[in-house]
């Protein structure tokens, strides 16, 4: 049995607010297709569904004029669709009317049919509010530890203990636009048509599909991104002369205040230890170390001034605790750890 006209109706609507299945879009286009006028009633959905979402974006909410557009946009669809079906020789005849007063003639099924209309139309001007108003801009915030999430498009973020993340709750614009204050890892998901762009400031992250850190917290007036895999461009906002274009391995080096990028092959192979809890140490400065403990840990480990010059380390630990850390060094190394107000001192000998 051929589906009746409700039913095109409610199913329009939904694919309007995004909630039809592959096989639903297939069925509603065989039916646009199928006949002009059924083109036209779908065009007739889409300036309306266009007007609702620039009202309720673009403008303050004003229920009272949209309400009488929609219902001027429906009565002029009304009118264009009042078929009368008289006998099989008279076909169907399209009524010519004023589009600006009601038609004559109305009966039950003709009044059902408006409300139903409506209320697809409305149903679908709640959700862009719910949306586009109603939601606006989610928040991550890793407070005191590590927190992985998805986002809308399918990106997966690890999230730095200290860092936030915004980002909007739906992705409707060309590109994808995230805010990152602290450190994350980004494992983008693919899609050419939309670039996923982190932001901080005026410094800009932009990927297709690929996988990197980064680390908007300034030391000494530096930010880094950091790549795993595929490929970024690292540049200042307004400043396109400066993109630079990292390889897999490569880091990039942003200095804030002069708006300078440095291209570099990655030093430090520990780089994703925080997310990983992986760190291996061959042959490194103990200097080196502590920056590396602090940063996955989150303490504040130090050396005593003038002491422990030339000790390296080499060990690795997996999921280890701080304390078990500290103890491999103090074996290792001979040296004596201190907890005070300042965070933990680390002292001893000269290494030879």
């Amino acid at each position: 049995m051929e589906k009746n006209t409700t039913y095109y109706h409610n199913l329009i609507s939904r694919y309007f607010a995004g909630e039809v299945t592959p096989d639903e879009v297939t069925v509603m286009v065989d039916w646009i297709m199928a006949d002009p006028a059924n083109q036209k009633l779908f065009e007739d959905y889409q300036l309306t569904w266009d007007h609702i979402e620039k009202s309720m974006i673009n403008s303050s909410v004003d229920l009272d004029k949209d309400w009488n557009k929609i219902s001027t946009r429906i009565r002029h669809i009304e009118q264009m669709k009042s078929i009368e079906t008289d006998t099989d020789e008279h076909p169907y005849k399209v009524l010519p009317l004023d589009p600006e007063r009601p038609p004559m003639r109305y009966n039950f099924y003709t009044y059902l049919r408006v409300a139903a209309v409506l209320l697809l139309l409305l149903i679908p001007a709640w959700l862009i509010y719910r949306n586009f108003i109603g939601q606006g801009t989610e928040r991550i915030v890793a407070e005191h530890s590590i927190v992985e999430t998805i986002l809308p498009d399918g990106t997966s973020v690890s999230l730095n203990t200290g860092s936030t993340l915004d980002y909007p709750a739906r992705f409707t614009d060309n590109r994808r636009e995230v805010t990152l204050n602290g450190e994350a890892y980004f494992d983008v998901a693919r899609n050419p048509s939309k670039p996923f762009v982190i932001s901080n400031g005026n410094v800009r992250i932009k990927a297709l599909g690929t996988a990197f850190n980064v680390n908007t917290k300034v030391v000494n007036d530096i930010m880094e991104v950091v790549l795993t895999r595929g490929k970024v461009a690292v540049y200042f906002q307004g400043r396109p002369g400066l993109r630079v274009i990292l390889e897999p391995g490569e880091k990039a080096a942003l200095s804030v205040n002069r708006q300078t990028i440095i291209k570099s092959v990655n030093p430090d192979e520990n780089y994703l230890a925080w997310k990983t809890r992986k760190i291996n140490f061959s042959n490194q400065a103990l200097d080196g170390v502590v920056a590396t403990l602090n940063r996955v840990y989150h303490t504040n480990i130090y050396i005593r001034t003038g002491e422990l010059n030339n000790c390296r380390l080499t060990a690795t630990f997996d999921h280890q605790s701080l304390e078990s850390v500290l103890t491999v060094l103090k074996t290792t190394l001979d040296i004596t750890i201190y907890n005070n107000d300042s965070g933990i001192e680390l002292s001893g000998k000269v290494c030879n």
